[in-house]
């Protein structure tokens, strides 16, 4: 009977859904996204699926430049679609359709991995693992043959950065496919898929319990083409680790110590950064323990229920500026903050270590961490400083031992800024904003990060829907996360040898949304630029007097 009613309720959505015109937009995006992706910039090399399945033409030169388009164009009516049901000024009666993400992600589900070859490097991954080798001490190379050769050369050497969680899903997923390479490496979008149901499911409830609008929540954290494009298309491991965020975050708030320390715990199995929510979760237990204490301290012990809804309240962080804000009753004490924290970091680390024992794979992804950083990530501002440095002193005849310096020093400069801005974090923002500042440390974790891609930041737009930000705010993660998605469409294009037809395209669809005002200019570009025109025009008229 449940399983029945579950489909009904599909069934129902997805008509719901089917009823918005956007809803189209974004399908028929995300349709040709997953056919521009069967070249050989997405596909193992000298793959045949593509002439069994009638695209055999995408693999010519004029067929790659074809493909480059439509990954180019699906991607901006993906953009356009989600912009076009942002709540508030733009957004369509009734919000955003529940069924939304889903039906945009199930053309993805048949595509190879897109935006990147990261699923390749995990079916590889899992492959050692199922044939007892250490991922933490070999690479994709130690298994010669068709799994190896679809990874990217650049990590065909090295072993493997991530959690055990991650590589023990791996093994599942590649023995179960059978050991077929490109089967394996497709399927592990199954638990990214799964994730997404669980953040789809879990996220509405949180925005329930911090007493904020859902609807922002699920147009930005649920619906997003960014979200979707990199943990379903990509597979990405983040999926089931930001899964677990929110699932511990939502434990954390109604008090359970335990499993909100194992929840979090286990999210670090797949991605070692998932502990930076650590300070939600202490923030969230502390305001806990201060309502507990104020029900206790009540003269009879027996609070009526007004009294005990009041005090109960105040486990709500308050909304508007952080600094200058009048005293908040739920905010705990330093000592008292402090211990909470200290419990749960002990907790949940010595879970992870429990969990690092029970998977039997060790702790060799701690001498991992680095391997990220044979490629320069163009997103990292740090990296990007240190580069142009780099490049200064090349040219000035330095030597590349000296050249290195400048690279060095900017990575330093922001790994030292990110740990003096996790401390504020953890120590003065997260006892009176828990929700603010698991969405800070994530900030700053790839502000000052030296390695970044666009799925380190999804964590960010998956919980910025639980803060009751502005709608400033809002606009300009619509920015950022349409750059990302042109950026990520944008080097699909670079990766098929069509840089023409890419920059024509980008153009054309910045163009496009400009016209539709959908992106609209900051005030004062807009502004400058009216004068400019108005001055341009003032001249015209003077020379034709």
């Amino acid at each position: 009977m449940r399983v029945r009613g579950s489909m009904r309720a599909l069934v129902s959505d997805a008509r719901a859904a089917f009823a918005v015109p956007a809803v189209w937009l974004g399908l028929f995006g995300s349709v040709l996204i997953v056919v521009g992706s069967f070249t050989p910039a997405s596909l193992p090399p000298d793959s045949e699926l593509p002439y069994f399945i009638g695209l055999g033409l995408l693999q010519t030169g004029v067929g790659r430049a074809v493909a480059a388009a439509a990954v180019l164009l699906g991607m901006a009516s993906l953009l356009l679609a989600w912009v076009a049901m942002r709540p508030g000024r733009h957004g369509v009666r009734g919000g955003v359709p529940r069924a939304t993400w889903w039906l945009w992600s199930l053309p993805m589900l048949v595509a190879p991995p897109l935006f990147s070859r990261d699923a390749y490097s995990y079916a590889a991954q899992g492959l050692l693992v199922s044939r007892g080798m250490d991922p933490y001490s070999t690479g994709p190379i130690s298994v010669p043959g068709p799994f190896a050769d679809q990874v990217d050369p650049m990590w065909l050497f090295t072993s493997a950065p991530y959690g055990p969680l991650a590589l023990r899903t791996q093994q599942l997923v590649v023995e179960l496919s059978f050991d077929n390479a490109y089967f394996a490496a497709v399927a592990m979008r199954v638990p990214a898929f799964m994730s997404m149901a669980l953040i789809a499911a879990l996220l509405p409830r949180m925005t329930e319990r911090v007493g904020v609008s859902v609807e922002p929540a699920r147009w930005i954290g649920i619906a997003n083409p960014l979200i979707l494009i990199h943990l379903v298309g990509g597979a990405h491991n983040d999926a089931m680790a930001i899964a677990l965020i929110v699932a511990a975050m939502l434990l954390a708030f109604d008090g359970r110590f335990w499993f909100s320390s194992f929840t979090i715990a286990a999210a670090a199995g797949y991605k070692q950064t998932a502990l930076l929510a650590m300070v939600a979760l202490a923030g969230y237990l502390a305001r806990r323990a201060v309502v507990a204490r104020r029900i206790r301290e009540i003269s009879d012990g027996t609070p009526s229920c007004e009294e005990r809804a009041a005090i109960e309240a105040n486990r709500h962080e308050p909304t508007g500026p952080v600094r200058g804000a009048p005293h908040d009753p739920g905010t705990p004490g330093m000592v008292e903050y402090i211990r909470v924290a200290a419990a749960v970091g002990t907790a949940s680390i010595g879970l992870f270590a429990l969990i690092t024992f029970v998977c039997g794979l060790g702790w060799g992804w701690v001498e991992s961490l680095s391997v990220p950083l044979m490629a320069r990530s163009i997103l990292s501002p740090s990296t990007v400083v240190g580069s142009i440095g780099q490049i200064i002193m090349l040219g000035l005849g330095s030597s590349a031992e000296t050249a290195q310096i400048p690279l060095d020093t900017a990575r330093a400069c922001g790994m030292a800024i990110m740990a003096i801005g996790l401390i504020w974090t953890t120590l003065w923002l997260a006892p009176r904003r828990p929700t603010l500042s698991v969405v800070t440390a994530f900030v700053i974790f790839v502000a000052c990060g030296s390695v970044v891609h666009a799925w380190y930041m999804i964590p960010v737009f998956v919980l910025l829907g639980l803060v009751p930000f502005s709608e400033r705010t809002y606009t300009v993660a619509m920015w950022v996360i349409a750059v990302l998605g042109v950026y990520a469409a944008f080097d699909s294009a670079l990766g098929n040898g069509s840089i023409t037809i890419a920059v024509t395209l980008v153009a054309a669809l910045v163009l496009r949304m400009r016209a539709r005002g959908v992106l609209p200019l900051p005030a004062n570009l807009r502004a400058r630029l009216a004068g400019q025109h108005r001055h341009a025009h003032i001249e015209q008229s003077q020379k034709v007097g």
